[in-house]
């Protein structure tokens, strides 16, 4: 019998363990063997969870990614985003140990944001965050340590030591997918649009980077600066126009504004 008649539970199973005698890099190489080792591989690489422990940023200091603007959006896309992503979505739907980094606060906060939010889908939202994760990620390197927290930051400590801290965490999911109504009511509460426990960016530069207008000027009447940093990243001029100027025109009034270059008042 042939290789390739062989069923598919019994490939996953040989690939499993070609993987973890080959490791990330050789494993990857069997993509080119044949279609079916192709459509396969993913699943088993997933499985060997071998990915949480490997670096594949090789430019970085004390932890920190030293790449030239790492943080700006021009880095050119090759899949490997993609890639990622669907590696960190499947862990975040399967992990159910507390102490293997945040993935399971990831997924506690698609379900909190899905029991706040009626018309929200749990996988779609799980995506959602996984991109929000991933993007904050990018700028570290991939090991275990990046789903960790010092524990002395601020934020509630709980037990395995993991900083979490539920109400910010939905606030940056509500900036970054548009909510108003949930943006309002956790404000209310008293989280700060411009905090972050490090599992997410800030509210405030979330909901500027994905050009929620609205959103945005709600946290610029609270407080914070990163808002300018996130239209900045989002590409998008008027919105990078919408986060400098509220905080100008209040602590300097609109007739000192008008010697800034480039600058014109708001019609």
């Amino acid at each position: 019998m042939h290789i390739l008649d062989f069923p598919q539970e019994l490939i996953h199973k040989i690939l499993f363990h070609m993987v973890i005698s080959r490791g990330v890099t050789r494993a990857m190489r069997l993509r080119l063997v044949c279609k079916l080792f192709r459509d396969s591989l993913r699943a088993a690489l997933f499985e060997t969870r071998l990915l949480d422990e490997f670096e594949h940023l090789s430019l970085y200091s004390g932890g920190r990614n030293e790449e030239f603007m790492s943080d700006w959006y021009i880095r050119e896309h090759h899949g490997l985003e993609e890639f990622w992503h669907a590696y960190i979505s499947y862990r975040v739907r399967n992990e159910n140990n507390p102490k293997v980094g945040r993935l399971l606060e990831i997924r506690q906060v698609a379900e909190a944001y899905c029991t706040r939010t009626a018309a929200a889908n749990l996988d779609s939202t799980i995506d959602s965050l996984c991109w929000m994760t991933l993007e904050r990620a990018a700028r570290w390197p991939t090991v275990p340590r990046m789903w960790t927290l010092d524990i002395e930051k601020n934020g509630r400590i709980a037990e395995n030591g993991v900083i979490t801290d539920l109400g910010l965490n939905l606030l940056s999911v509500a900036a970054y997918l548009g909510n108003l109504p949930l943006a309002k009511e956790l404000l209310e509460e008293g989280h700060c649009p411009a905090d972050t426990n490090e599992l997410f960016d800030t509210p405030l530069q979330l909901a500027a980077w994905s050009r929620n207008a609205e959103i945005s000027q709600l946290f610029q009447e609270r407080t914070g600066k990163t808002s300018i940093t996130g239209a900045a990243m989002s590409g998008d001029v008027e919105m990078l126009r919408l986060a400098i100027l509220p905080p100008l025109a209040s602590r300097f009034g609109q007739h000192r504004l008008r010697r800034v270059p480039g600058w014109t008042p708001p019609r």
